[in-house]
């Protein structure tokens, strides 16, 4: 399933938001010429969503870096949807990806950890008491454990009942399915060899063909080393403030970048980071305002849990 621009006709961001609201009731109307609409249902009322070329989102700002991390973003700052589109559908669920895939995202973030039978499942925290029907941690249940729970937390949670936790493997069908590039937090593991082993992140996304075509990001640096030890290929970036000692550890790592929390992005810093060879991004922006003054500052990247711009 290819991924669609904005409908023209949608001028303001209230109007967006309302149609998203409405997402879950759509139909996609193939047009037999290259192009698609999405039709949304808004009070009863079907209405256009989305129409066009598939393609991807990306707003211009200052010219970009060259390299491996310009491969993957392309000279443009890329929006990626933060654990799916949460604002309008359950975090970490498919139906998020969904909406993001719908709404034409081009990065989807998603959070790991590992079950006691080491399958990679979709949880941001190490318990599945938040967000789930069960208690406990994920590595003290099996993958089938963890299917048995149903999602009874997060946005609009009521509107997907029955929701279960994807395995990371669904949620890299998601990312296929619409076009999307996979960024994939690693939260918790429970030896090494869940990134580097036999059925371990670094294998999986060889399996999907995303080695190239993906960003894996950690708070951890052994994390990330592990990664790097495992392949060249895969585009890292630390979960850190964008800093002069974050740009030097990342230089040193290769194919990488920083993943900043957004308040600690400066134009200056970006531009020492990109001559360093890094990609910059920013987390968690659901300012129009905030994210427009970032494109400005030419981060590649801003995480967001239902904003788009063009």
């Amino acid at each position: 399933m290819a991924t669609y621009g904005f409908n023209p006709s949608i001028r303001t961001e209230a109007e967006a938001d309302e149609l998203a609201m409405a997402a879950g009731n759509f139909t996609i109307v193939d047009k037999g010429d290259g192009t698609a609409e999405i039709h949304a249902d808004v009070s009863g009322t079907k209405r256009l969503v989305v129409s066009g070329e598939p393609g991807q989102d990306g707003a211009q700002g200052p010219p970009g870096l060259d390299g491996a991390g310009a491969s993957i973003f392309g000279g443009v700052t890329r929006f990626v949807a933060h654990r799916g589109r949460s604002k309008y559908a359950p975090e970490l669920t498919i139906q998020a990806y969904e909406q993001a895939g719908i709404w034409g995202f081009w990065g989807a973030e998603c959070d790991i950890v590992y079950t006691s039978d080491n399958v990679a499942i979709l949880m941001h925290d190490l318990t599945v008491d938040r967000t789930t029907s069960g208690t406990g941690t994920v590595a003290g249940k099996t993958l089938a454990q963890i299917k048995a729970l149903t999602i009874t937390g997060g946005e609009f949670v009521s509107f997907y009942p029955g929701c279960k936790v994807p395995t990371l493997e669904e949620f890299l069908v998601a990312c296929i399915k619409w076009g999307m590039v996979p960024v994939v937090e690693i939260k918790g593991i429970n030896s090494d060899a869940n990134i580097t082993g036999t059925g371990g992140l670094v294998e999986i996304l060889r399996k999907y063909n995303l080695e190239e075509r993906c960003v894996v990001i950690a708070d951890s640096h052994t994390h990330l080393q592990l990664v790097r030890s495992a392949s060249e290929k895969i585009h890292l970036q630390t979960i850190k403030n964008l800093s002069t000692t974050t740009i030097s550890q990342m230089a040193a790592l290769g194919n990488a970048g920083v993943d900043s929390n957004y308040t600690a992005v400066t134009e200056a810093l970006v531009k020492q980071a990109h001559a360093a060879g890094l990609t910059v991004g920013a987390w968690t922006v659901d300012d129009y305002t905030q994210a427009r003054n970032l494109i400005a500052m030419g981060v590649d990247a801003i995480t967001t849990n239902h904003i788009v711009l063009k």
